[in-house]
């Protein structure tokens, strides 16, 4: 049984790339919000230290919190964010 399409993600790709037309996947919609919060961070955009809530990513982004969730959990594997319990992601 073939899988079902996925909907293009919500955000724009990385700049100077294009959705592939040939029916494979693209970019799962929490990579794409990772890469933009990922991109906030390297530049200098989001203060070290600041908080990084689900609930102001997923208004931001136009996504669940499950989703923003696990882009914040890819960024805390990639130790670019520490997860604390009861004080969130910074």
């Amino acid at each position: 049984m073939p899988r079902p399409r996925r909907d293009p993600p919500m955000l724009p790709l990385r700049p100077g790339t294009t959705p592939p037309r040939d029916g494979t996947p693209g970019p799962r919609t929490a990579d794409v919000v990772a890469d933009a919060v990922r991109r906030g961070i390297l530049s200098g955009e989001l203060a070290p230290g600041a908080p990084l809530r689900e609930e102001e990513l997923s208004a931001t982004y136009g996504v669940s919190r499950h989703t923003a969730r696990t882009a914040l959990a890819t960024l805390t594997a990639e130790r670019l964010v520490t997860a604390e319990p009861y004080r969130g992601v910074r």
